[in-house]
């Protein structure tokens, strides 16, 4: 019922380059949909983060497209982070020209 072990674990993940645990991690975190009225609830685990995270995944994995689907989600929770705004472009930008291909 908690994000944060989830998302805790999908740090570990991000560092050790497991893309695809990574992936399962953020996934399982966002599956839990209601956030719990506790003083364990954090910030971090309700906003970009986890999207955030989902995205780089799915970059490492070639994905492109649900890599810029998660970097939209991330960047619709946090407009004001130019790293997210620029992250969404560099997706777009990889899209088209691989469509192009």
């Amino acid at each position: 019922h908690l994000r944060e072990p989830y998302l805790d674990m999908a740090k570990l993940l991000y560092a050790e380059k497991d893309w695809d645990g990574l992936v399962h991690m953020c996934r399982t975190a966002l599956r839990i949909t209601e956030r719990p009225r506790t003083y364990i609830c954090e910030p971090f685990a309700w906003g970009s983060f986890p999207y955030d995270l989902l995205s780089i995944a799915h970059f490492h994995l070639s994905q492109w497209e649900s890599a810029l689907k998660n970097a939209e989600k991330a960047f619709a929770l946090a407009p004001d982070d130019a790293r997210l705004q620029e992250n969404c472009a560099l997706l777009r930008a990889k899209i088209q020209k691989e469509s192009r291909i």
